[in-house]
């Protein structure tokens, strides 16, 4: 946990983050519409599977298999960071929700993969997995957001208190 918090790692799981994001805009338009981890309704997520031919398929595949299963651990590696970076005693608390994303995205990413190979018997968990990473993701980014924020505005407050000596 201490080493997630270091500037020279939080800006490694940054540019990482950004890096990934950078690949899901540029592979996504391949993939012939919606992407599989927004959708939590098995008869959607079903629906979607049956409108994508074999080659989208694949595509959407190794995307979640190279992108989506390192993205959960750049970006939850990063929101953990940050919460327990700047966020003081409250540090250790605030970096749960980014903790926890991380394993409830690898396994959704899990059943999207034996979902795109055929295997669907697990939708009916990603019904519930997906809404769960979404709220995960937005709390964590929230808090690493406002955690970032502060640690911006105590840096300030310290060069000007530096300044005034």
């Amino acid at each position: 946990m201490e080493l997630i918090k270091h500037t020279p790692v939080l800006w490694a799981l940054f540019l990482a983050t950004a890096a990934i994001s950078i690949g899901f805009i540029v592979w996504i338009p391949n993939l012939g519409g919606t992407i599989l981890d927004s959708i939590a309704a098995v008869d959607e997520v079903q629906a979607r599977l049956n409108a994508m031919s074999d080659v989208q398929k694949d595509s959407h595949f190794m995307m979640t298999l190279v992108l989506d299963m390192v993205f959960p651990l750049a970006y939850g590696g990063l929101f953990a960071g940050l919460a327990l970076r700047f966020g003081g005693n409250a540090g250790i608390w605030l970096a749960i929700p980014a903790l926890a994303v991380i394993p409830v995205d690898l396994f959704e990413n899990t059943i999207q993969l034996l979902a795109l190979k055929g295997s669907d018997g697990l939708l009916s968990v990603k019904a519930i997995l997906t809404p769960v990473k979404s709220v995960l993701f937005l709390l964590a980014g929230l808090i690493a957001v406002g955690a970032l924020a502060l640690g911006a505005v105590q840096m300030v407050r310290s060069r000007i208190g530096h300044n005034a000596d």
